[in-house]
């Protein structure tokens, strides 16, 4: 009988969420992360043990079930120990396709929109009393975090496609809400596994339930066909949808707009959120709460003041003089949509501060990132953060901005640094009045915002 787990790599937004589950439904719940941070200290107050730091006398001899995630390397002390005493190993994606079978479940997979469309189909739930659980890929004002423990047999979580995750799961609903070029150079190698992947996915989908996935998505559209899926519910903004936005209306920070059902009229949308990306992530929203009996009026009141996930196009500071905005951006269809909506606020001056993320990927993409962040009026491109990737020989983020220079952009506008002190200063350099500052990655380039806080106050 399973009693206790240890997660290596517990402060991860993913791991903590599971973490926080398992708590509640009784079990003993430790684990451990590379350096100390706020996920630890709240899982602290909730009575789960944690350590800083891998080492293998953190893994306590009788512990039933080891949890790790891929960004955690083999040779880790703590995973090596787990081995030699012969104890269950099992991945993240694993074990929430376990949790998962307990619940009538709502997986959102996609390559872009995860997290917000997640955190928007939560708050419906919450807000038509089905009191969900919740595992989210960001912090929810509204649910105080990444996870949510609900007392109904409903779950909602986002079905990430990296690694191949997404294939443990069978959600009782699965939304797809883009397909994309990412996670191909690191895991799937072609587009053609990825897209063969999302056909799983969408296959995985309990027959009984019902698939929801973004019609005007080539690449999506395409692995509903290749599925052979029949009933499955279409969205986007294109006439052939079963679900259609019309009638749209791009605001500095909110959007309007019609929604029909097979060609009637449902409700009038305000929400709470700026651009089109999140029109379509609404109207995934809305195919769930179809689904299951929520009447739209509700999912239109509900999204009518909705705050999205931290680092979603988070707004950290505003006044007559600067816009300072902190976004997870770190792919350059999400990139694009970001800056894309910064410029929509009517700043004089759009700066662009991006991270990249992952050596594989900005190798793969570079030119991308390059058309995406020539979107803004200035543009500073710091060194790649590697994460669990070591450095591509001969490559660097520079690449990105010698592209941009070879798209025709001054080179007086983009910059390339190498740390984050350096990042900070030319921000402070750049940073004039009637300028909108957009921090963008998943890394740790938000660590400069304190320091820009601090700066734009004074």
């Amino acid at each position: 009988m399973v009693r206790k787990y240890f997660f290596v790599g517990i402060g991860g937004i993913g791991m903590s969420a599971l973490a926080m589950i398992l708590k509640s439904k009784g079990y003993e719940v430790m684990g451990s992360d590379r350096q100390d941070s706020d996920k630890l200290k709240e899982l602290e107050r909730l009575g789960i043990k944690t350590f800083v730091g891998h080492k293998e006398e953190n893994l306590e001899d009788d512990v039933d079930v080891v949890v790790y995630t891929n960004a955690v390397h083999d040779d880790n002390p703590e995973l090596s120990k787990a081995r030699r005493l012969g104890k269950k190993i099992i991945s993240r994606a694993e074990l929430l396709a376990e949790i998962e079978k307990d619940y009538i479940s709502i997986g959102v997979a996609g390559t872009h929109g995860k997290t917000t469309t997640t955190s928007m189909v939560s708050k419906v739930l919450l807000d038509a009393g089905f009191d969900p659980t919740v595992a989210n890929g960001g912090n929810l004002p509204y649910i105080g975090g990444n996870a949510r423990i609900g007392n109904t047999k409903y779950f909602v979580y986002e079905a990430c496609e990296a690694f191949g995750s997404f294939l443990h799961f069978h959600p009782f609903i699965g939304v797809v809400t883009s397909i994309d070029n990412d996670h191909v150079a690191e895991y799937y190698k072609t587009m053609d596994n990825l897209m063969n992947a999302f056909v799983t996915y969408i296959n995985n989908v309990d027959s009984e339930g019902k698939v929801i996935i973004n019609g005007d998505d080539p690449l999506a559209f395409e692995a509903m066909i290749k599925s052979g899926r029949v009933g499955c519910i279409t969205y986007g903004i294109r006439d052939g949808n079963n679900l259609v936005a019309d009638a749209i209306s791009l605001n500095k920070l909110s959007t309007e707009f019609d929604v029909f059902f097979n060609g009637s009229f449902l409700v009038r949308m305000k929400i709470n959120v700026p651009g089109i990306h999140n029109v379509y992530n609404s109207l995934a929203t809305i195919g769930v709460a179809i689904s299951l009996g929520i009447d739209p009026k509700i999912v239109a009141q509900s999204l009518k003041d909705f705050k999205n996930a931290e680092r979603r196009f988070e707004i950290k500071f505003e006044d007559e003089r600067f816009t300072i905005i902190d976004d997870y951006g770190h792919h350059p269809s999400e990139i694009k949509a970001t800056l894309t909506s910064a410029k929509n606020l009517g700043r004089r001056n759009v700066i662009a501060l991006f991270q990249p993320h992952l050596w594989s990927r900005t190798w793969a993409l570079y030119r991308d990132f390059a058309l995406a962040l020539n979107i803004a009026d200035k543009i500073v491109v710091t060194e790649v953060y590697g994460a669990r990737e070591e450095p591509i020989q001969g490559f660097s983020a520079k690449f990105i901005v010698d592209e941009l220079v070879r798209l025709g952009r001054k080179e007086s506008d983009v910059f390339f640094v190498r740390t984050k002190e350096e990042a900070f200063d030319l921000v402070s350099r750049l940073l004039v009045n009637d300028s909108a500052l957009v921090i963008l990655g998943a890394g740790d380039i938000n660590k400069v915002f304190q320091r820009v806080m601090e700066l734009v106050k004074k």
